[in-house]
């Protein structure tokens, strides 16, 4: 596994497990495995020379019930409280009730790095004299430079979304919540100081039947040789996935399966299946998408 795809699962860890002294023993379960799941992804796509580009975790707690809405916009409040940086808009339709806060951080850090380069040049003069004996004469000459300075440019974004939305079910309001974290590029060193931020807000907003997906993105370099199909089997393979279903199309493929090394897993068609892998090539053939979520794909492919 690259150095990259190891701090980043080292940063997953961290965000879900330190939870300073919030949440319990079934959400600590619940995002154990997950941490654990990606890191198989990330290992799979390593693999098979696929680059990522992107990452997320989805989780989604089904909350209690309102007899009004002045709960829920206590809680909505209780939210805004908590999360004071985020942008908050309110939708209804239906009597549904939806409100969304996002957030976006951009980091940016520049670090200079002295060093020394030093150059050596060696110049061999051969004199030559007239007597008997001839005289051989070596100049070596070394010059070093001053420290000169590198600079260094990381840049990263981070987005969060909290979703809390309440609906009409048997006179009352039926609500649940969903917190998204994304990631596009990663640079470590730039997320350490949020990381505390992030997992303050794991800890203090999930603590029931919480639900986990896991997902990544990547490119490979050029076409996958092959149907696309089988080359979803062989990637699965390592999953030691057995598959469930599939929906294939020229450019497209999409493989549902079923691995006995997780643990999360959601009924399909009498089944279960924890896995979800898709393949699709780009229009000219210079390139395929890779997606592999767990147990369901939940970003666009």
């Amino acid at each position: 596994m690259n150095k990259p795809i190891f701090v980043l699962l080292t940063f997953m860890s961290a965000m879900f497990f330190q939870f300073n002294g919030h949440g319990n023993s079934q959400v600590i379960d619940l995002t154990e495995n997950a941490t654990e799941e990606l890191q198989d992804i990330f290992e799979v796509m390593n693999k098979h020379e696929i680059k990522v580009e992107g990452w997320s975790v989805y989780a989604r707690e089904d909350y209690t019930f309102f007899t009004n809405k002045e709960k829920y916009d206590a809680k909505i409040n209780n939210l805004k409280k908590q999360n004071p940086n985020f942008a908050w808009v309110q939708t209804k339709e239906n009597g549904m009730y939806k409100t969304v806060g996002t957030a976006e951080i951009n980091f940016q850090k520049t670090e200079s790095t002295s060093i020394e380069l030093a150059a050596k040049a060696d110049t061999n003069n051969v004199a030559t004299s007239s007597t008997k004996n001839d005289n051989q004469q070596n100049e070596s000459q070394s010059q070093k430079s001053n420290e000169s300075a590198t600079t260094k440019n990381a840049n990263s974004t981070l987005k969060e979304q909290i979703i809390y939305v309440a609906y009409p079910h048997k006179d009352q309001l039926k609500t649940y919540l969903i917190y998204v974290v994304e990631g596009e590029n990663w640079e470590p060193e730039l997320m350490n100081d949020y990381a505390p931020s992030i997992q303050s807000k794991i800890g203090t907003m999930f603590d029931k039947s919480l639900q986990i997906f896991s997902c990544a993105k990547g490119q490979t370099d050029g076409k996958i040789d092959g149907v696309l199909y089988n080359q979803a089997l062989t990637i699965l393979k390592d999953f030691s996935a057995d598959p469930i279903e599939s929906l294939q199309e020229e450019a497209f493929v999409s493989v549902s399966a079923y691995t006995e090394n997780w643990k999360n897993s959601i009924p399909e068609k009498n089944k279960e299946m924890n896995i979800q892998i898709a393949l699709r090539e780009s229009r000219l053939g210079a390139s395929t998408t890779v997606v592999i979520g767990t147990p369901i794909i939940t970003s666009e492919y």
